[in-house]
């Protein structure tokens, strides 16, 4: 029989992050309603007998984000939540900005084209062709920088602010799943967003 080995992480605060993470019911209920009317659908659970026979478990199940809004991935559920706040906050919002190594970014395009704004990705070395491909045809600005993941993310971050700087006037937003100390608003939105993704009730103490 196989054994499944649990590690905790000393570093992690489980009551802190559930107080901190804490999704009303209503809040829930707004989520859902703003993703359905983007025409999202929930997406099949499906049952691996063998795999948890082999695992020594009871029951396995994986949700199919194949089917997620036609992008194959979650990530549209949190990026396009936590744009839809920020335009609410700041309608003149023109440009989204944000670094990726795949399906995120395409998220944020994808959502860009949707209300009628532009997007700016940043992605590492290494990217894909295709993966570049397919960010591109949702309507995207593509930069491929010789570097890696974080100085993609440093790069949007950069982008963003000189280029509120010089207009005054926030029309940039950045949409980074990426949190750092002085910006935590924007990647809990996109977290809040994923609840859609998730079984009735499981959010309210994510």
């Amino acid at each position: 029989m196989n054994i499944i080995n649990v590690i905790l992480n000393p570093n992690f605060n489980l009551s802190q992050s559930n107080e901190e993470s804490y999704v009303t019911s209503l809040e829930l209920n707004n989520i859902v309603a703003f993703h359905q009317t983007l025409y999202n659908q929930e997406t099949p659970l499906v049952r691996l007998p063998g795999l948890a026979k082999h695992l020594g478990i009871g029951k396995l199940l994986i949700k199919d984000e194949s089917h997620r809004l036609g992008l194959n991935a979650f990530k549209v559920l949190g990026a396009s939540y936590a744009m839809h706040k920020q335009i609410e906050k700041f309608p003149q919002i023109k440009t989204f900005c944000s670094a990726t190594d795949g399906n995120h970014g395409r998220a944020v395009a994808w959502m860009a084209r949707h209300l009628g704004r532009q997007a700016s990705i940043y992605m590492p070395k290494g990217t894909d062709h295709g993966i570049v491909s397919a960010i591109e045809s949702e309507g995207a600005e593509v930069f491929v920088i010789n570097q890696n993941y974080n100085a993609a993310v440093k790069r949007a971050k950069d982008q963003v602010y000189s280029s509120n700087k010089k207009t005054d006037d926030y029309s940039w937003s950045l949409i980074q799943d990426t949190a750092w100390d002085g910006y935590e608003e924007v990647p809990l939105d996109i977290m809040k967003g994923y609840c859609t993704g998730l079984p009735p009730k499981s959010c309210t103490k994510c």
